[in-house]
């Protein structure tokens, strides 16, 4: 259309490999390793869920795909969806980005940098008044609400984030992991605390917790997908947005994987076992108190980029899908001073407090990771639909396609149905709420249908 503003295509692949880093690398592989030990109950069973998922996610990252390079507009499944299934499936897609995809993130990465943040004053100040007052719930939910506030009003304000900004941001994450990888292996060699026979020992494991345990994995996994939301944006997205996807999916689960057995040759099993800081827990046995201090402030530094990444891009989707005439329409006002989606960052932020006041760590995660497990679900569906069915009106012709279809796509949705099943059966009261928060776009996107009308 003439006077269309379009996307421009600027960005590389190593910028789309580094968005899925920056996606991925957070508050999960920092606070769920303890949390699925506890459920699982040996380590080595415990690695095994991070290297299946995270094979699962790689399969998820082949079949995207080939439907990134099919569409290669922003939108990632929204877009897929909208065009194979229609408008109510696609808009429940954007529904649970509203009320899920960024929200719950976001209160969990603050959920944890508060319990990172009790483990550093236990370590310079224990015992006193502040170090109490921090480690008491009141005290935690009260810290990550106001980290929430702050970088609300920091978005609001609008700071400027180009693609040099995100990268220099992400280099510096990978390079304190790396330093923290490296250091750990370094003390480990000398004498590991824990014996590599005890960690690579199967011993007795709960097989009923798996369920649940993979499913917190699912969490640290969330955002394999992230480089096909910026498809619209990279150069040559035909070629690069499966690059990207299946680069920054591989290299993320070689980290995880790493990360895991650092954990567990560090600290004995029975210590680690429900544990939220595991890398807080990793600093003291392997460097003694002062050193840990220092990898502590780090974690919690990689924790506040994770809750402001998540504040900026999240209020961005609603906007788009707005202006776009996808989505309420007050989500797309913007601030006549600041020039920011000022409303959709509000309402984000609204939610995230919600789920602070409400929940706890680990109960986001099991309302965030069953939430998020079902519209990959659809999209899997929707890239066999159009294997099968518009595959000769469609123009594929020389573009990637998923291989082993459709053995890739079939064996995640197999996954993904086994995680939602065993989430049900172990926590039914959060996953029971996860799927009505789901149903209520329904009535939602009616009562869009008739605003839009008018």
């Amino acid at each position: 259309m003439e006077g269309e503003i379009h996307l421009s295509r600027k960005l590389g692949v190593w910028t789309a490999v580094f968005a899925v880093f920056a996606s991925m690398i957070g508050s999960g592989i920092f606070g769920t390793s303890g949390l699925v030990l506890g459920l699982v109950k040996s380590p080595l069973v415990t690695i095994y869920l991070w290297i299946f998922y995270g094979l699962t996610a790689l399969a998820g990252a082949l079949c995207y795909a080939e439907l990134a390079a099919m569409m290669p507009h922003a939108g990632g499944e929204y877009v897929y969806i909208r065009r194979i299934f229609g408008e109510l499936p696609s808009f429940l897609t954007g529904w649970v980005s509203f009320v899920v995809g960024f929200a719950a993130p976001a209160a969990a990465s603050a959920f944890l940098a508060a319990d990172y943040l009790k483990e550093l004053f236990i370590l310079v100040l224990p015992g006193s008044e502040i170090t109490t007052f921090i480690s008491g719930n009141v005290g935690q939910k009260g810290f990550s609400i106001l980290l929430i506030v702050i970088f609300s009003v920091i978005h609001i304000v609008g700071v400027e984030k180009g693609s040099f900004i995100q990268n220099i941001l992400t280099g510096v994450k990978l390079s304190i992991i790396s330093i923290f990888i490296i250091a750990g292996f370094v003390s480990i060699s000398s004498g590991s605390p824990v014996p590599v026979s005890e960690v690579l020992k199967v011993g007795e494991f709960d097989w009923k917790g798996t369920g649940l345990g993979m499913l917190l994995v699912l969490y640290a996994y969330s955002g394999w997908n992230g480089a096909s939301y910026l498809a619209g944006e990279i150069k040559d997205p035909e070629k690069n947005v499966p690059r990207a996807l299946f680069w920054g999916t591989l290299l993320t689960m070689l980290i995880y994987i790493i990360m895991n057995l650092l954990y567990f040759l560090a600290i004995p099993a029975a210590e680690l076992m429900g544990k939220d800081t595991p890398a807080s827990l990793t600093a003291v046995h392997l460097f003694g108190k002062g050193v840990s201090v220092l990898f502590n402030i780090a974690f919690c530094f990689i924790l506040l980029s994770s809750i402001s990444a998540q504040i900026m891009i999240g209020p961005r989707v609603y906007y788009a899908m707005a202006k776009d005439k996808n989505f309420f329409h007050y989500a797309g006002k913007i601030h006549k001073r600041f020039h920011t989606p000022a409303t959709s960052i509000v309402l984000q932020s609204t939610l995230s407090i919600v789920y602070i006041l409400t929940g706890t760590f680990f109960t986001v995660l099991i309302y965030m990771g069953f939430a998020l497990s079902i519209f990959p679900i659809v999209t899997m569906l929707a890239l066999i639909k159009t294997r099968y069915q518009n595959g000769k009106n469609m123009n594929t012709k020389g573009l990637y396609q998923t291989p082993f279809f459709p053995a890739l796509p079939v064996f995640f949705i197999a996954v993904s149905i086994y995680l939602i099943v065993f989430s049900f059966i172990q926590n039914w009261q959060s996953c029971l709420t996860a799927l009505g928060a789901v149903c209520m776009g329904i009535p939602a996107y009616y009562l869009w249908q008739s605003l839009r009308k008018e």
